[in-house]
């Protein structure tokens, strides 16, 4: 009878154990934020949130396809759904074991997988599961206990020193954490939509050169080699894709960490599968989607931004489509939530330019949107440039003091959508006001005096969010995204001569520059010839405009439009008479004419005409709502200087 008590106890004990680590485990488990956020965490919960067999195409791999693939912009361009469930140096053990769990609610009928691990280096530690413990943890901690996560736990331990426990018990690995808990950490770890889809969009631009054979042999300084390991898990997901009906597709995003002799390993591996291989490396592809090394990477090389993964996007939804015949499902009720996260997607993409912009004449225009708190304080003097140009733009905003009335005024600031929230000017004493907002509380001060006691103020919920220098300090919320934007300074008090409006583009640029500048997102940019039929272009000056979509040689009328980086009209004259086009896109009404000894371009009921050989560009900032500029180019000439 005793022993009987004894046994009951511990089962109850071990119960009540099994029950506090239950409870414990989420709350302690590391969410792997990435910079500000918590993506990894984000992106894990977003895919269990999708609904069953609704994906076309699954992403797998490493950080570079995390940040260098845009489900939605496949979606808006192609119609097509699919899911980036990548992470940080993502081993392929955990790639395949994601794939096997994916087929358990998902019906892919592509699956992509970046294919850069099948090379091994000196320093290639994909596999090294003791060494990558944390990568290992990215993916797993937050995969729903299951047989297959159980599998791919017993795979791992048996080919390293870590142990059950490590792998499944988040509180007995992470029981350190407690000094470090937020409110982040008490928020349930259940299935929760993410608008991106998988993707991270990195914002920034960090630009590098890359020499005119940097894929040549010998490239890149270690020797390399195919991975025996990574080959054995992408064959796993060949053999399983086959059972699922589904197609296996080896990619390689552009980086600096590439040569020659690392595509021909992967491509012979590809040919002796029987798989495709697209490197997006490649002095091929990368003419193709038109990659441009200074604005598309957003650490410098190694990993794609949000304008990179729009482009490489763009070419691998038009061969996904074109390949296998996957079905557009715009038009399709049920998918109407993608469009609502296209939505916030741009918000990102809009974010990125307000994050970049330094003059405070375009950052007005820029921030003038519905969903922007628009929040502002000053410090020092903030009269002494606060010229009549910036006052009618922060009216245009909702504020109605005008700072250049006294010097040296205290000031806050708060508005949205053209409207005022709260604004006070003084120059007597500090002035300060807090107010709730969309579930947030805001405090607002600022004491403008002179001398070093000088200080401002914008708090969030709490948190210090202002640069607190001198000048007009903003914060700039998302309301929409439900975050921070970007928080910037203007001292107008010193240095506001330089913050006037400013030519977006220099008449001086080329056209190779402008095209690269402009076929973005944030532009609509026309094109109109005015033709001549006993001339033609230089060589160069063709494959330029061919590598925009555009086959004209200025001998007959030809117009184009690219909107948000996409050509979606052209049209030429064969017949060399005068060719009209006069169409809406994206609501900027566009008019414009090409023919022989005639160009001209109207956007918006602004119109130039040009009278010379050669193209016309005229360019409209959707952005900040006005034209960006009227360039023509006579192409002639150009090659000939060349």
């Amino acid at each position: 009878m005793g022993k009987g008590k004894f046994v009951f106890k511990g089962i109850i004990f071990i119960g009540m154990l099994v029950c506090v680590l239950c409870i414990l485990s989420p709350i302690l488990t590391r969410k792997y934020e990435y910079k500000t956020d918590y993506g990894a965490m984000e992106i894990a919960r977003g895919f269990y949130a999708e609904p069953e067999n609704s994906l076309d195409v699954l992403y797998l791999g490493s950080s570079y396809m995390r940040n260098g693939i845009s489900p939605l912009e496949i979606w808006h361009d192609y119609g097509i759904t699919g899911y980036a469930r990548a992470g940080s140096q993502q081993a392929p053990i955990v790639s395949y074991y994601l794939l096997k769990e994916a087929f358990q609610t998902q019906s892919p009928k592509v699956v992509v997988y970046e294919a850069s691990f099948l090379v091994n280096t000196r320093t290639s530690e994909a596999n090294d599961y003791d060494l990558r413990e944390n990568r290992l943890r990215e993916a797993i901690d937050f995969m729903k206990l299951s047989p297959i996560k159980i599998e791919l736990v017993k795979e791992i331990v048996a080919h390293s020193s870590l142990s059950y426990a490590d792998l499944l018990v988040p509180a007995y690995r992470y029981h350190e954490r407690w000094t470090d808990l937020g409110e982040i950490d008490f928020q349930a770890l259940d299935a929760a939509p993410y608008a991106y889809k998988g993707q991270y969009p990195a914002l920034t631009i960090s630009s590098y050169e890359t020499r005119e054979d940097y894929m040549a042999d010998g490239g890149c300084d270690e020797p390399a080699a195919l991975d025996a390991t990574t080959a054995y898990y992408v064959e796993r997901m060949q053999e399983l894709c086959r059972e699922h009906n589904a197609e296996l597709l080896l990619v390689h995003m552009p980086n600096t960490i590439w040569d020659d002799n690392r595509y021909k390993i992967i491509s012979e591996y590809a040919q002796s599968r029987e798989l495709v291989f697209l490197d997006y490396s490649t002095d091929k592809l990368r003419s193709e989607i038109g990659f441009n090394s200074k604005k598309d990477s957003g650490d410098g090389g190694a990993h794609l931004n949000i304008i990179g993964a729009g482009k490489v996007s763009k070419h691998l939804g038009s061969y996904l489509r074109e390949q296998f015949h996957l079905e557009d499902k715009r038009s399709n009720r049920m998918y109407a939530g993608w469009d609502a996260d296209y939505v916030l997607y741009n918000h990102e993409k809009l974010a990125k330019e307000v994050v970049r912009e330094t003059n405070l004449s375009d950052f007005l225009d820029l921030i003038n949107q519905p969903d922007y708190l628009i929040l502002v304080t000053g410090k020092s003097d903030t009269g002494l440039y606060f010229t009549d140009e910036i006052y009618e733009k922060m009216k245009k905003l909702g504020f109605e003091k005008n700072l250049a009335e006294i010097f040296y005024s205290s000031y806050i600031g708060a508005a949205r959508g053209g409207a005022c929230i709260y604004e006070e000017m003084n120059a007597e004493e500090a002035v300060s006001h807090a107010f709730s907002y969309c579930g947030h509380y805001i405090s607002m001060m600022s004491e403008a005096r002179r001398g070093a006691n000088s200080l401002c103020s914008i708090q969030i919920d709490g948190k210090e969010e202002s640069d607190n220098a001198a000048g007009l300090n903003f914060v700039i919320f998302d309301t929409a995204l439900d975050r921070i934007i970007t928080a910037k300074r203007f001292n107008i008090g010193n240095t506001g001569h330089a913050y006037t409006e400013k030519r977006q583009f220099s008449q001086n640029i080329s056209m190779e520059e402008l095209l690269t500048e402009t076929i973005t997102d944030r532009y609509t940019v026309v094109l109109s010839v005015n033709c001549d039929k006993d001339t033609a272009y230089g060589e160069e000056a063709q494959l330029l405009l061919e590598s925009y979509g555009i086959k004209t040689d200025g001998s007959k009328p030809y117009i184009a439009v690219w909107d948000g980086g996409r050509l979606i009209c052209r049209g030429t004259d064969t017949s060399g008479s005068t060719l009209y086009v006069e169409d809406s896109f994206s609501g900027i009404r566009v008019k414009a004419v090409s023919g022989s000894g005639t160009s001209t371009i109207c956007l918006q009921e602004e119109s130039l005409s040009r009278e010379e050989t050669g193209c016309q560009l005229a360019v409209y900032d959707k952005y900040t709502k006005r034209a960006a500029g009227w360039f023509g180019y006579d192409l002639r000439e150009v090659i000939e200087e060349e």
